[in-house]
């Protein structure tokens, strides 16, 4: 994990996680974030659950492996949409 984090660091890539306190479950209908301090939930188009899985494993991922996960959509919207999830405290 430290070794990933410090190459994340060393190149300058923008990269993501989910925070320790939230918790990820998926339905048909959807992706859904728990946050568990202040208690917070949001719901997401099931289009999110790749891009969310992998922001669940451990160590940080890089915005360029977040926007294959959703098909390289958009990327300045991609970012944007993380971004506000990091001001919301999903994300980290």
């Amino acid at each position: 994990m430290g070794n990933c984090e410090n190459s994340i660091e060393k190149e300058n890539l923008l990269a993501y996680r989910l925070r320790t306190s939230v918790s990820l479950s998926e339905t048909e209908k959807g992706v859904h974030l728990c946050l568990s301090y202040p208690l917070k939930h949001v719901s997401l188009n099931a289009f999110w659950g790749d891009a969310m899985r992998q922001l669940s494993e451990e160590g940080f991922t890089p915005l360029d492996e977040i926007l294959s996960a959703t098909g390289d959509q958009h990327g300045q919207k991609v970012e944007s949409f993380m971004d506000n999830l990091v001001r919301r405290g999903f994300l980290e």
